[in-house]
């Protein structure tokens, strides 16, 4: 059986970093984006096909003020 996918959208670095090395732990494959707005984060949702998503609500990319 394949490995579940998580998408970790979270622009901070440290916390990206952390985040990645628990759930690869946890037996996830994991792919990491900084923000939810750029191609690559599309790119990686389309390509990767993610069963989980990890997103952080409060990144300046992902909020409109």
């Amino acid at each position: 059986m394949d490995k579940e996918t998580i998408l970790v959208v979270e622009d901070d670095r440290a916390l990206a970093v952390g985040l990645d090395l628990n759930f690869s732990a946890e037996g996830y494959r994991v792919l990491v984006a900084g923000d939810g707005r750029r191609k690559e984060t599309t790119l990686m949702v389309k390509e990767g096909a993610p069963n989980r998503l990890c997103w952080d609500f409060n990144a300046e990319a992902t909020c409109s003020r």
